[in-house]
């Protein structure tokens, strides 16, 4: 590109010297025909003005009179009589009659004449001027001739001067076309190569504007280009990252899921073959079996109760968000606590183990303003949270604290329980994730409790926050915010 530019400027540049020094040639040729017609004019007239004053008679007079002229101007001198003989002549002593000479017969007609030939009587070739002048009441023409090329030298030395000035001007052009040529493409260049980086997939090049004018633009344009480019690839790079770990997340729910339904199926399968096997028969045996497929059938209805109910949250496809009544639903979920603790209590004293004189003590705020939610959701939160400190908590009691303030919703569970050790706290909200794996499973737990609170904290817009001391107990905190509009939360 940069070669076919500068052969074109200078093809451009050379024809446009070219044909400018064939135009100042041409017009010096005609500039100096007609300058020497003029001095010759003017020397005519000034010879024929001297010429009055001689003696025309006296022939050696004349003959020293051109021979003089002839020095002083540098040009041939003739003095014509009216009959077109030469009777003076500083070049010539013999000479044929002129009144047939274009420059004689003009001069003849009072005009000045002029032409260009050669000399019959030389042999060399001369422009001729020629003016008549009447001395004593007889016509004399006074005739200059100057040799053509004493012109033609002059015309050659301009033709020469032009020459050389038209090559220092090629030479300057060439110099100033090269130096624009580069200033205008190495952008371009600069552009083309980034482009082919761009191309081959390396966006962290920064393109620099440079240029004047589109150049420029493209150049800012492609620099545009290429930020946004950089941008959507980390975006996509991003969003791969969470592709990776969404596929890896549902393979290990999956696979979580298929072990959790494979252990009670298992198992329940096990107690009915050996049933079928005889044992039915054997009332103590057969109760003991039948209470323990129950156990493991509830298990496998929790579990599959907790799939639906998380699936439900994280797809958003929950019930019609209304404003839920917080101290009737506190109320609903203490009734059912209390008369499951009721249960539990007589299983644990029929068994002699610890933890039926644990206690659950309920503190609601007062006038709670309705909360914009699905009272299941919120059902489930404070169900899953004090059931969990229930089922870990031995000894001492679990409390349950709601109330308002700020414009926020505090919901508190505190149990005196086991407590959870610190490096167990950053997964305590991942599915299936259990802290004690044994424990876990004997309570009838699915894992999935906290991850379905969890799910619904985030649904609301809300925080959940959990510290624990180990042998101590923990304490829940959760903040729902007031201020959340209906169409974010369907967002």
């Amino acid at each position: 590109m940069r070669k076919q530019l500068c052969y074109s400027y200078l093809a451009v540049i050379i024809l446009a010297i070219l044909g400018t020094s064939v135009a100042f040639c041409s017009l010096g040729y005609s500039y100096l025909k007609e300058e020497n017609y003029n001095r010759f004019t003017e020397e005519v007239r000034l010879l024929a003005g001297e010429l009055k004053e001689k003696d025309m008679a006296e022939q050696e007079s004349l003959n020293r009179f051109v021979e003089g002229a002839s020095k002083r101007i540098d040009a041939r001198i003739s003095i014509i009589n009216g009959q077109g003989y030469v009777i003076a002549d500083s070049e010539s002593k013999t000479a044929e009659n002129h009144k047939h000479r274009k420059e004689v017969r003009e001069a003849m007609q009072g005009k000045v004449g002029k032409d260009v030939r050669g000399s019959a009587t030389t042999g060399i070739s001369y422009y001729y001027t020629a003016l008549k002048t009447t001395i004593n009441g007889v016509d004399y023409i006074v005739r200059i001739a100057m040799p053509q090329k004493n012109v033609n030298q002059l015309i050659y030395n301009l033709a020469v001067s032009i020459v050389t000035i038209s090559v220092i001007c090629l030479a300057i052009a060439m110099l100033l076309a090269y130096y624009f040529v580069r200033k205008i493409t190495e952008p371009v260049y600069d552009i083309s190569e980034k482009a082919e980086l761009i191309a081959g997939g390396d966006y962290k090049i920064h393109i620099r504007p440079t240029g004047t004018g589109h150049i420029y633009r493209l150049s800012r344009a492609l620099d545009h280009m290429v930020e946004s480019l950089r941008e959507n690839q980390k975006t996509l790079e991003k969003q791969n990252q969470e592709l990776r770990e969404l596929e890896e997340l549902r393979a290990r729910f999956v696979s979580n899921v298929t072990h959790e339904l494979k252990t009670p199926l298992t198992s329940i399968r096990g107690f009915v073959d050996t049933l079928k096997e005889g044992a039915i028969h054997d009332p103590n045996v057969s109760m003991r079996f039948l209470d323990i497929i129950d156990i493991e059938a509830e298990r496998l209805s929790r579990l599959i109760s907790d799939v639906l109910s998380l699936s439900e949250i994280e797809q958003r496809k929950g019930g019609e968000i209304v404003y839920c009544n917080v101290a009737q639903v506190v109320g609903d979920v203490d009734e059912i606590l209390q008369m499951k603790m009721k249960k539990k209590k007589k299983e644990l004293k029929k068994s002699g183990k610890k933890g039926s004189d644990v206690k659950l003590f309920v503190d609601l705020g007062k006038d709670i303003p309705d909360y914009p939610c699905d009272e299941s959701h919120m059902k489930e939160v404070l169900i899953n949270l004090v059931d969990n400190a229930l089922k870990y908590t031995l000894e001492g009691s679990v409390t349950l604290r709601v109330f308002e303030w700020n414009h926020i919703l505090h919901i508190q569970v505190k149990d005196t329980g086991i407590g959870i050790a610190k490096e167990h706290l950053p997964r305590l909200f991942e599915r299936f994730y259990r802290v004690d794996k044994g424990r876990s499973r004997k309570q009838g737990g699915t894992g999935l409790g906290l991850s379905i609170v969890k799910q619904i904290v985030d649904l609301y817009g809300g925080t959940i926050k959990v510290d624990s001391n180990l042998g101590y107990g923990t304490t829940f905190r959760i903040y729902f915010p007031y201020d959340q509009e209906k169409k974010s939360l369907e967002k």
